[in-house]
């Protein structure tokens, strides 16, 4: 690479770095943010690291050969796990998280030892730095660390799609701009296989270099003025914390609570965060925090929460009736989405939960 591709490189990676710092000085400490940070952090490191090997800096720390390899398995789960929090609208996984990591030490050791052993810069500066499909083994775990990559980038791609089949509209407006940026990285990944299809390693430095021009692409977008309104990351401000500084949040709770338990709010399959916060007489943004505090879920989850228990009362209660006529009269109004929410809660099908209690 010539001297501007260089500076591009690591103008790229600086601009990742302060993204991902951003979510941590100015964005909710979720885990959302936490993971996106985190994946945003390692891809600045793969496009230093290129940087390293074409400038030659990285004879300085020779360990650090292929380590962009290593990082590779850092970079694909976290930011999938962000997308995933994300693309379900919800604060943290019920699951663990570290099965998602359990490759990166071994590889990470793996590595080292490579380095330590072959020691393949040992011959001096005039030595060229070997390629990472120069030797049977790099190869393998070079292709299987960018396979990972795509594989993740892609379950991220599928998940949102299912997302908006299962929500409609709703989840189709506020996925959409998301989504735009899901194929971007989808793409970047195909880019970085071109190096095996081409036997051409420059692919390498191409991919990660897509990889930053998409994330840098998507920051910019949710800086702008539409993209505040638009965006989900930053959408999120730590600001929100304050929303409920002049207002009796005990009084608003029992308020809402009187809508939804004698009310039925809830059985509304059009109702709305912002429709419920107007009837409530607060702004969203102090419904929203108010659900978060006292229940410790969402809107969205605190809402199909109400629904499922109504559901469950009414399929004992109601024998008479169809699970889906059941459904649909408190708020669901997608079998499909039905279906995977009560599965989800309840850990069996709603036919199954009618039966186990006739």
């Amino acid at each position: 690479m010539d001297g501007i591709a260089d500076t591009a490189l690591f103008s790229m990676a600086l601009a990742a770095a302060l993204f991902a710092i951003g979510q941590l000085i100015f964005q909710r400490k979720t885990d959302r943010n936490y993971f996106l940070a985190a994946g945003i952090f390692s891809l600045s490191y793969v496009l230093l690291y290129f940087w390293g090997v074409d400038t030659g800096a990285i004879r300085s720390l020779p360990l650090l050969l292929y380590s962009n390899v290593t990082v590779t398995f850092l970079v694909a789960p976290s930011i999938y796990l962000s997308f995933h929090l994300i693309i379900r609208d919800i604060e943290r996984r019920e699951r663990p998280y570290w099965p998602h990591f359990v490759a990166l030490p071994i590889v990470a050791a793996g590595i080292a030892a490579y380095n330590a052993i072959r020691d393949p810069l040992a011959g001096g500066p005039l030595v060229p730095v070997p390629g990472q499909l120069s030797e049977p083994a790099l190869y393998a775990i070079s292709l299987a660390s960018d396979l990972y990559m795509l594989a993740y980038m892609l379950a991220a791609n599928v998940e949102a799609r299912r997302r908006v089949r299962e929500g409609g509209a709703k989840e189709a407006a506020r996925l959409r701009y998301f989504r735009i940026f899901l194929l971007g990285l989808l793409a970047s990944s195909l880019v970085t296989l071109a190096a095996y299809v081409l036997v051409d390693e420059s692919f390498y430095a191409i991919g990660a270099v897509f990889f930053g021009v998409t994330v840098i692409a998507y920051a910019l977008y949710c800086s702008s003025a539409a993209g505040r309104e638009r965006s989900i990351w930053f959408g999120e401000s730590g600001r929100k914390a304050d929303a409920l500084k002049n207002v009796d949040s005990d009084r608003l709770g029992a308020r809402l609570a009187d809508a939804m338990e004698r009310g039925k709010a809830f059985k509304d399959a059009g109702l709305s965060l912002g429709g419920l916060a107007k009837s409530l007489g607060v702004s969203p943004q102090q419904l929203s925090q108010l659900i978060n505090e006292q229940m410790g879920v969402n809107f969205r989850s605190y809402l199909n929460a109400l629904r499922i228990e109504e559901v469950k009362r009414e399929l004992i209660v109601h024998p008479e009736k169809t699970i889906l006529d059941i459904a649909l009269e408190n708020g669901f109004n997608s079998k499909t989405a039905f279906n995977t929410e009560f599965s989800r809660a309840c850990g069996q099908s709603p036919r199954e939960y009618r039966r186990s209690r006739q």
